[in-house]
């Protein structure tokens, strides 16, 4: 009987829907690397780091507001403190929109 090799498993972060790939971007992008130096390191190309990163953002989704960057490092940290903090919507005065509006 052949083994199943799915490639498809989760990288066992408990309860991550993460794949085994993407949870090694994640770790890498949470080092500081950008998409190039990741693709170096794991050799493969900038272009299958992109797509790894827009199914990594699928999965895990940030607030619009927050940096995608971040906000997947932070998860990846288990920072969940600064987490809740990035996931409350930045508020906005009636002023500081007015302001915006006359300087246009």
């Amino acid at each position: 009987m052949a083994m199943n090799t799915n490639r498809r498993k989760t990288a066992g972060r408990g309860t991550s829907p993460l794949t085994r790939r993407e949870t090694e971007i994640v770790a890498l992008l949470a080092q500081g690397m950008s998409n190039p130096t990741i693709g170096d390191e794991l050799g493969i190309t900038i272009k299958t780091v992109q797509n790894h990163m827009n199914s990594i953002l699928a999965k895990v989704t940030p607030p619009p507001w927050a940096d995608p960057r971040v906000y997947l490092s932070l998860w990846y940290l288990g920072d969940s403190k600064r987490l809740r903090e990035l996931s409350v919507r930045p508020a906005t005065t009636r002023s500081a929109r007015k302001k915006v509006g006359a300087a246009t």
